[in-house]
């Protein structure tokens, strides 16, 4: 059975989207190692608005960023 594809886009913290990469591990039932979902995960961290900023940032700052990373996910599936 092939899985679909789940991208994670981090940035906001270095752990953010690890820590939601090992909640999906933890919380998916499987029988073994191959019935995991497939996972891509991606961090700009050099470029997105820091957490503090990132809710009064204007949109276009954080924009290119995250249109970067759906592209990039679209591409991996």
């Amino acid at each position: 059975m092939q899985h679909k594809l789940i991208g994670i886009v981090g940035g906001m913290g270095p752990q953010a989207g690890v820590a939601l990469h090992e909640a999906i591990i933890r919380r998916t039932p499987v029988e073994k190692d191959q019935d995991h979902l497939s996972v891509v995960l991606m961090t700009y961290p050099g470029e997105i608005t820091a957490r503090i900023f990132w809710r009064v940032a204007p949109l276009s700052t954080r924009q290119p960023v995250c249109s970067r990373s759906l592209k990039s996910c679209s591409f991996w599936g």
